[in-house]
């Protein structure tokens, strides 16, 4: 018997994963996500009768052996890495969607690194070819829509598509349009689509079922009679409390039956399975609106919402299986956890020493988090004082899993600011703790930027002198960076021109103003004809140590680097050796 390949959809965040599926399904998914943004990992069935649907001719009837496909949508954000590498473990096959825009981005490359790592074979759907220039949008399919196209929309097309490839193939993935393909062992299959008006869908499922067919029969099989799976997510639900959301890859799932899921100990977690909820078909099972049926059994492949008799604290990612005699070999379901500490990180306090290596492990899947204590009981006055030896701001926190924090110790973390984030379930707690960080990451890079004097570069528009000194007052049109008051003028030469007393847009003053911005500014000191020209490009001073920061960093846009360098080169002239 074949079951459903299970395919992840994958890429970089607004790319337009979701916005995919939202056209194959029919749904609207994407506008009722916060900030349009996928925040959980959901999986969605698609009957082979919506896959004639979508292919007309393109696919006659009865050609399909395979009894639909099962997509599970991913999140692009770089704080879901662990949740998209969930997604590509158990995918038989993979969708990379990718802006042709925008081309390869950082969460496209994390994205190839967990297909490689995997080795889940995939191909490239190009997305957003109705922004191209000169492009006429259909929703018909994509070599069709090629021919009927000026020859400007298919040169702007070609451009963006062979830019694609080029960057492809710098991260080692030879690439080339299906159409164009003879072995599809040798290159990845790059469809060109628009996922908003639908066109060259019904080529990137002809694309997918054809590798399915071709590639994927003898993995297909279901080969065991007893389910086993993978937890995708751990959810709190109003109406039917603790809820497991899981893919069922191989056998069957039924009511009763009894499951070992893998946990942080030496045994597995045992329990048996209470309750089963089937999304219908083309629904998403994380979306709100999706109306859920009761059933008694599944089969592979499909994704099912279940309810446990007993509460545990499970991880999500975890694989699980049916088991029928207590004697049934479950050896590899534990995973062996070594709790090294660092001298540096979070404190950790929870009720069980295995609540304590599920934490260290979930924690440890996350990039560049350490911790420096792990302990069973309450939070006590000790720990926070233990806490405060943090330097690092992301690690003066104390995670408190299922346990009290002692009111000596909840005075002490206010009067030191340590921050204590407690909970009851694992996944909320990390959840808050991966916001805590990112809101910190924030406040440092805002105080970063208070601390150092930024770059800045304007031009003195040509006609537009207001008065020529006491103070003067021109025109100009802001070239590169943030312009304040308050900021000290260079010209080319080096030389100090005055202070930007006021800045003017419309009869308004203004506390700053950016780039390609035309505003009116007041210089003291300034003399016109002097130390200031017409057409001429004056510069922000900035001082040493923030340029030698600033020459070692990646915050600066790009045309706050090109001020940067500008500066740089004309304080050499004077000391050669500046800011090195």
């Amino acid at each position: 018997m074949i079951r459903q390949p299970i395919l992840s959809v994958l890429g970089h965040i607004d790319h337009g994963k979701t916005t995919l599926l939202d056209y194959i399904r029919g749904s609207t998914v994407t506008e009722r996500e916060a900030g349009k943004v996928t925040q959980h990992i959901g999986a969605t069935e698609i009957p082979n009768e919506k896959i004639y649907e979508m292919c007309g001719p393109m696919l006659p009837r009865k050609r399909l052996d395979i009894p639909g496909l099962l997509f599970i949508d991913t999140p692009g954000h770089r704080a879901f890495t662990s949740l998209r590498e969930r997604g590509g473990a158990i995918a038989d096959l993979a969708i990379l969607v990718i802006d042709i825009n925008e081309g390869v981005k950082s969460e496209t490359k994390e994205s190839i690194e967990i297909l490689k790592k995997y080795r889940t074979p995939f191909i490239i759907a190009a997305n957003k070819i109705d922004l191209i220039d000169g492009w006429r949008s259909s929703s018909k399919p994509f070599l069709r829509s090629y021919e009927e196209q000026s020859e400007y929309g298919r040169d702007g097309l070609d451009k963006k598509f062979y830019e694609l490839i080029a960057q492809l193939y710098e991260v080692n993935v030879p690439a080339e349009r299906y159409d164009k393909i003879k072995d599809f062992t040798k290159n990845f299959a790059v469809v060109p689509i628009s996922a908003k008006s639908g066109e060259g869908i019904s080529d990137l499922l002809m694309t997918l079922v054809g590798i399915s067919q071709k590639f994927l029969k003898g993995k297909l099989e279901i080969k065991k009679v007893d389910g086993e799976g993978s937890i995708l997510e751990v959810r709190e639900e109003k109406s039917l409390g603790l809820t497991l959301n899981i893919v069922l890859y191989d056998g069957v799932l039924r009511k009763e039956d009894k499951i070992a899921i893998a946990s942080i100990s030496k045994e597995p977690i045992k329990t048996r399975v209470k309750a089963l909820f089937l999304p219908s078909p083309m629904s998403e099972m994380r979306d709100k609106k999706t109306r859920f049926r009761e059933v008694d059994e599944v089969k592979a492949a499909c994704g099912v919402k279940i309810i446990l008799q007993d509460k545990y604290d499970i991880i999500p990612g975890m694989p699980f299986k049916v088991y029928r005699k207590e004697e049934t070999s479950l050896q590899d379901m534990s995973i062996q956890v070594n709790l090294i500490l660092d001298k540096e990180g979070v404190v950790i306090r929870a009720d069980t020493m295995g609540s304590i290596e599920a934490m260290f492990y979930e924690l440890k899947q996350l990039q560049n988090y350490k911790v420096m204590k792990a302990e069973v009981g309450d939070v006590s006055r000790k720990d926070v004082v233990e806490c405060t030896s943090n330097e690092n701001p992301r690690y003066r926190t104390i995670l408190a899993f299922n346990v009290k924090v002692l009111d000596e110790a909840r005075k002490e973390s206010k009067r030191s600011k340590i921050e204590i984030i407690g909970s009851n379930l694992l996944f909320d707690l990390i959840n808050r703790y991966e916001e805590f960080v990112k809101l910190k990451e924030e406040e440092i890079e805002r105080a970063k930027r208070g601390e150092l004097t930024y770059p800045a570069s304007l031009k003195v528009l040509q006609g537009y002198i207001f008065r020529l000194s006491k103070p003067a007052i021109v025109g100009t049109k802001i070239t590169g960076g943030v312009i304040t008051p308050g900021r000290v003028l260079i010209n080319s030469d080096g030389e100090k021109v005055g202070k930007i007393a006021c800045i003017q847009s419309t009869g308004k003053n203004l506390k700053e103003t950016g780039l390609n911005e035309e505003v009116a500014i007041s210089v003291d000191k300034g003399v016109v004809g002097k130390n200031i020209k017409e057409e001429e490009i004056l510069y922000a001073d900035i001082n040493e140590r923030s340029a030698r920061e600033l020459l070692n960093s990646d915050s600066l846009s790009f045309d706050e680097n090109e001020a940067l360098q500008k500066i740089v080169e004309i304080k050499r002239k004077k000391e050669p050796f500046w800011a090195m």
